[in-house]
């Protein structure tokens, strides 16, 4: 049970990827529920192969609180515009989707079979030992890197902002 909740995990952040590249969608509501699915996804996998959830709880914060201020960014200086629907391209996604449930499914069956990708495989051969996955090894050098860049990021469009908003001497959008 456990390795089909990863693989439809997976298979969920394909779709997410999938709907997010194509440059249709340029709204940002639609960008930010994109993010918000793939934050979930991402949380969800964390909390599944770590022993401990408190570090996909900080993570899942950290994202929102991030989200938000850019959903702020972006609502104060986009116009308001409508979504345009396609209906051709729902269609060409709706063949995607089913083609990569497919895949999915032959991959599926051929990972059963396979010994080397069973959990029970991993478990015996001490994987998952608390020694090997720590949430502090989040935060030592070679992995802190994309903390640092989503926190100058932040930084950095808030600072763009705010010379915006100096230039014009107001607010571009009320924000009640």
């Amino acid at each position: 049970m456990l390795n089909f909740i990863y693989y439809f995990m997976n298979f969920s952040m394909l779709i997410i990827i999938l709907l997010a590249s194509n440059s249709i969608f340029n709204n940002p509501l639609f960008i930010g529920s994109m993010l918000f699915m793939f934050n979930i996804n991402l949380v969800m996998i964390l909390n599944l192969s770590l022993n401990s959830s408190w570090y996909s709880m900080l993570l899942f914060l950290i994202m929102i609180g991030g989200m938000m201020i850019l959903f702020i960014y972006f609502t104060s200086l986009s116009s308001n515009s409508n979504l345009m629907i396609n209906y051709n391209f729902f269609k060409n996604l709706i063949m995607k989707i089913f083609f990569l449930l497919i895949i999915f499914y032959i991959f599926n069956i051929n990972i059963k079979n396979n010994e080397m990708i069973n959990m029970n495989y991993f478990m015996k051969n001490n994987y998952f030992m608390k020694e090997n996955i720590s949430a502090t090894k989040m935060f030592i050098f070679p992995n802190n890197l994309l903390s640092i860049f989503s926190i100058m990021y932040l930084w950095f469009c808030l600072s763009c902002i705010v010379k915006i908003c100096f230039k014009v001497k107001f607010p571009m959008r009320k924000l009640i």
